[in-house]
């Protein structure tokens, strides 16, 4: 592993937004002949103004399946959540981040993937 040369790739959305239907604001699909170390995901949202509960989210997913999701509150608040165990990637693999905005108030949305790339 001493030779093995690691290429971080940083998956970064943030913005404020209003309504929107699921949308993907990033995606990554690992190179053949590739692998990769996710070694960070998070999700934030900030309500200025309260937003029925399940009303919007942040998503990620690996190979079209939820591994985090974050959905409002129905209250003024930040939330965040990060993903805390690093896993792996294989050739093939996509890595999505979304997010999705039903309410007719603008929210803030960070999605965020830090993936370490290898062959």
């Amino acid at each position: 592993m001493s030779n093995t040369l690691f290429v971080t790739v940083p998956l970064i959305y943030g913005a404020i937004v209003g309504n929107h239907g699921l949308v993907v604001r990033w995606t990554y699909t690992v190179p053949a002949g590739k692998r990769a170390e996710c070694r960070y995901l998070y999700g934030g949202l900030t309500e200025p103004t309260a937003i029925a509960a399940t009303t919007a989210a942040v998503v990620i997913r690996l190979n079209a399946a939820n591994i985090l999701t974050l959905y409002s509150l129905n209250r003024v608040d930040y939330k965040g959540q990060m993903y805390g165990n690093t896993f792996d990637l294989v050739a093939g693999d996509t890595i999505d981040g979304l997010t999705v905005n039903g309410a007719a108030v603008n929210a803030f949305f960070e999605a965020v993937a830090i993936l370490r790339l290898y062959s």
